[in-house]
């Protein structure tokens, strides 16, 4: 029998090395900068990609740094000692598939936090996928809506005439796409909240 203990300091969980995995928690968005500092004060390791946008106040106009995802902090843990981070403050859960947290890729996590030091000005930008409906909502071919493809880096939107199996390809800019599709099929991510 294997039992598993949700009870730990990131002391206890650094020495379980191999364990440690990144994990996305959703937080109050309102809350993020304090959930970051409380997490690092209990030991662990976490971030979250910011970007700088204006806003206006009053008269003046400054830049400030703010979440690039909204909502969304990454901490590094063994999640077998998940306890301390799920009671914190502002953390409503670990982002998973149904009740089982679901790690982020190692590689993802080094892209972020790359872009983040390399101090290039960085947006967040809708997610789209190969296939995905959308529709245009900048350049000349505003409000036209079609399929998304993706090839040899470029995206190109296709518009289809179904009643003769023809279409039509054109590139275009990425910040010209938006997705039409509310919640894609393959996407059934959850927040596993306070299971323990």
């Amino acid at each position: 029998m294997v039992t598993m203990s949700i009870y730990g300091s990131p002391e206890d969980q650094a020495q379980s090395n191999s364990g440690l995995q990144w994990f996305a928690l959703s937080v109050t968005p309102k809350l993020t900068q304090l959930v970051l500092m409380a997490l690092e004060h209990k030991g662990y390791d976490c971030f979250t990609p910011l970007q700088s946008t204006t806003r206006k106040r009053r008269d003046q106009a400054a830049d400030v740094q703010v979440p690039a995802f909204p909502g969304y902090v990454f901490a590094r843990m063994d999640v077998r000692f998940r306890l301390p981070i799920l009671v914190t403050p502002g953390v409503r859960g670990i982002v998973g598939y149904g009740r089982q947290p679901a790690p982020v890729d190692d590689g993802e996590i080094s892209s972020l936090r790359r872009v983040m030091q390399s101090q290039l000005p960085a947006k967040s930008a809708p997610y789209l996928r190969n296939g995905d409906r959308v529709q245009l909502v900048e350049g000349p071919l505003s409000g036209l809506t079609g399929l998304l493809i993706k090839q040899k880096g470029a995206n190109r939107v296709l518009v289809q005439v179904t009643l003769i199996n023809q279409a039509l390809a054109v590139d275009v800019e990425s910040a010209w796409v938006r997705s039409l599709d509310a919640e894609p099929a393959c996407r059934v991510l959850s927040v596993a909240q306070g299971y323990f």
